[in-house]
């Protein structure tokens, strides 16, 4: 029974596998139809390597189609494994850029980078560049190499140059976003894209893919800040003995925002005035009155108004001149 068991389960799994078709124009090897030849493709290729109705030709797996499915089939597979390492991409591009990069003509065209990550040079002559999906073989490059862990910059202007100093493909890029794509010499293996579109872009800011990257400081970690005043002078604070155990402390990340503009505002009717100063971040209010009790308020208060989700701390440093019933505090 267990037997049985096993070789029903085979059939099935043999059936299942031959009822996927070989997209057309595909690397050889890509038995899934996906348009690579990856883990999937291997799977099928050996489950028919098994099956005894494929030692003669016409086999899906017969890549040569002659002997059957053979050791010559399986290299050819391997030639256009897709998982092997690493493939060349589009590090980094811009498809709004008016100033940061300039061409033989002096003028501010987009431009795309390709980056190769393995230890040996790649040449790209009959590569592809294009932003359609139903076009994989838009532009082709002409001969032209990428050393190991260097890059190669490509206008994309719509001027189609293909002198190798200064590469410029047949499109420009979309500032609205499109799709993008690096493609292999054989016009349908995509070997780096962005799918099914990037997004919106910013002028002058590049979008790609991040290198190297390294956290320098951590979210949280303790920070010295200090906001200039006009009485700072110099920039001291820039040296490496510097002091700044005067300053205040906060967890990063920090930032910056309008300061509120505060009001003084009298309630009840004390019997003098209030007011308030300010001084390098430090608030003064001096007020008078008889209480905070009930209905018979009388106080002076200082205050900011904020819109939307605020957050406004403040400490009381100390209280001076008072009555024993005096209060000082945040309310």
């Amino acid at each position: 029974m267990l037997s049985s068991v096993r070789i029903s389960l085979f059939a099935f799994v043999l059936a299942a596998f031959w009822a996927v078709s070989v997209g057309i124009g595909c690397p050889v090897g890509d038995l899934s139809g996906n348009c690579k030849v990856d883990l999937e493709d291997l799977g099928i290729f050996a489950q028919r390597w098994l099956d005894p109705n494929c030692l003669v030709p016409g086999c899906q797996s017969d890549l040569d189609g002659a002997d059957g499915v053979n050791m010559t089939d399986f290299a050819l597979l391997a030639g256009n494994w897709q998982e092997k390492g690493i493939q060349l991409v589009i590090s980094e591009f811009m498809a709004r850029n008016s100033s940061t990069l300039f061409d033989a003509n002096n003028e501010s065209s987009d431009w795309l980078e390709i980056y190769n990550p393995t230890g040996e040079a790649i040449n790209l002559e009959g590569w592809y560049l294009t932003d359609n999906g139903a076009n994989l073989a838009k532009w082709r490059f002409p001969f032209v190499e990428v050393d190991p862990g260097e890059f190669l910059v490509v206008f994309a202007s719509g001027k189609d140059r293909l002198d190798p100093n200064e590469l410029h493909t047949n499109f420009k890029l979309d500032g609205d976003g499109e799709y993008l794509a690096l493609v292999a010499a054989d016009g349908n293996t995509i070997a780096h894209e962005y799918a099914p579109a990037y997004p919106d872009q910013l002028s002058d800011i590049s979008y790609g893919l991040a290198q190297h990257a390294i956290r320098v400081v951590p979210t949280g970690a303790t920070a010295s800040y200090h906001v200039p005043t006009a009485g700072d002078v110099g920039a001291d604070w820039t040296a490496l003995d510097f002091n700044d155990s005067q300053w205040d402390t906060g967890p990063t990340a920090l930032g910056f925002a309008r300061a509120p503009v505060e009001w003084g505002q009298n309630i009840g009717n004390p019997s003098a005035a209030g007011s308030h100063s300010v001084d390098d971040g430090v608030y003064t209010v001096i007020g008078d009155g008889e209480d905070i009790w009930d209905t018979a308020d009388s106080f002076y208060f200082v205050y900011a108004p904020l819109t939307g989700d605020c957050e406004l701390t403040a400490r009381v440093v100390s209280m001076t001149n008072t009555h024993a019933w005096a209060k000082a505090g945040v309310m």
